[in-house]
């Protein structure tokens, strides 16, 4: 709906109201001028005849100019607010609109608070998903123990050896279903109608049903041979595959109960290429390098490169009762403390692979080393721990969701940490 109102002030002068604002019309009929928003207009015409011109001789001033363009947007406007709160507001061709004035039309409407509510309760969603992914994705970094395994007991492997047997091969089945009665009925009555014909209709009926009936048997037998025949044929060759396949799982089985005896009897090579093959299989949330040896059957020394404290985050999301997101340092106590729960954690993951490597290791001593500084500015690598764990005893625990330093306090260790949660240099058993 347009609004337009015209107000004389005088003789020849008068003010026009209209929604694009106030303008003033200057002078007698057939002579105008109009000063107004969108700049000054010479108004000539011939009265009487319904011929006029406008011409534009002058502008409005550039504060209006602005405000005009800057509040003309077409059609429904479109509120956004980004994770950080910061709102926005775009015309309907997506253009942002900037003038204060037109924002303040905007958020005069009825459905403006309706729509931020909405568009607030859907940011402090979104915000609330980046916050807890944040922090899982750092969690996973420090509880490294949720990455280690139960340790096997031996007769876990002897169970296993026994249950070994060779995959059976299963049979195909033949899908063809069996020739229909109906189906080669339908044949020779086709064939009936192409070869029979005449202008006697009952005489032609008569002769093509004598046809199926006459022909039917041999079309019948001669379909059902063909059936049994490439039955036969898809058989014999479901006995070959059958044949071949349980050779070779029987083949598989053998050499797959060879390999968990070597392993059972702790055969040195079977161990280390089982020890290999972990190494290189395992995932971990930092890179890491081992150096392993095998003393004995039964013994195994492990140095671990460890990561060092500033790979880990030293920040959390936390959301304001805005819904907005904030990155907040922790205290070096608590970055000191997520540290050692880091790196014990890695000895716990490793000592559990490494008895699971074969049930013959009852011991595993594992240091753990980083890179540290010394008084001239050269890197050294420092021992921070050093542990003797035992079979026996981890068999028992359950080591996903323990406390990974507490764990390996119940253990024959070397370790040293200050009260301000330094770990100082330790000299490893040897």
């Amino acid at each position: 709906m347009r609004f337009y109102k015209s107000v004389k002030i005088c003789k020849g002068v008068r003010l026009n109201f209209s929604k694009s604002g106030v303008g003033m019309s200057i002078g007698p009929r057939g002579a105008k001028i109009s000063i107004g928003p969108r700049g000054t207009y010479l108004n000539t015409s011939i009265p009487g005849t319904g011929i006029s011109q406008r011409r534009k001789i002058g502008s409005g001033t550039s504060s209006n100019r602005s405000r005009s363009a800057s509040n003309s947007f077409d059609g429904p406007v479109t509120i956004g607010l980004n994770n950080e709160g910061k709102m926005s507001f775009y015309d309907a061709k997506g253009r942002i609109i900037t003038d204060p004035t037109a924002i303040r039309r905007i958020k005069n409407t009825a459905s403006y608070k309706e729509e931020v509510q909405r568009l607030r309760f859907e940011m402090k969603d979104r915000n609330a998903q980046i916050v807890d992914q944040y922090n899982e994705k750092n969690a996973d970094l420090i509880n490294v123990v949720s990455m280690a395994p139960n340790v096997l007991s031996p007769q876990y492997y002897s169970t296993v050896l026994k249950r070994i047997k060779p995959r059976a091969y299963k049979r195909n089945s033949y899908t063809l279903k069996p020739p229909d009665e109906e189906a080669i009925r339908a044949i020779l009555q086709k064939e009936a109608e192409e070869d029979i014909n005449g202008w006697k209709k009952w005489e032609v009926s008569r002769k093509r049903k004598e046809y199926v009936e006459k022909y039917f048997p041999s079309a019948m037998q001669d379909a059902l041979d063909t059936w049994e025949y490439n039955k036969s044929l898809f058989e014999e060759q479901e006995d070959i595959k059958e044949k071949e396949a349980n050779i070779k799982a029987a083949e598989n089985c053998k050499r797959q109960k060879e390999a968990l005896s070597k392993l059972i009897e702790g055969d040195e090579k079977t161990v280390s290429n089982n020890i290999e093959s972990f190494l290189s299989d395992i995932e971990m949330p930092f890179d890491f390098s081992v150096n392993y040896e095998l003393r004995d059957r039964s013994t195994v020394f492990v140095d671990l490169d460890l990561p060092e404290i500033e790979m880990l985050p030293d920040q959390i999301a936390v959301q304001m009762a805005n819904g907005t997101v904030k990155k907040k340092k922790i205290t070096q106590a608590n970055l000191k403390q997520n540290y050692i729960k880091c790196v014990f954690g890695f000895a716990v993951v490793f000592a559990a692979k490494f008895f699971n490597s074969a049930p013959t290791i009852k011991n595993i001593i594992l240091s753990g080393f980083t890179q540290r500084r010394d008084k001239n500015g050269s890197l050294n690598d420092v021992y921070i721990y050093s542990i003797k764990f035992l079979r026996d005893e981890m068999e028992l625990k359950t080591l996903s969701g323990s406390d990974p330093y507490e764990l390996c306090m119940q253990f024959e260790n070397r370790c040293l940490i200050t009260k301000s949660g330094i770990m100082k240099e330790v000299v490893p058993f040897g």
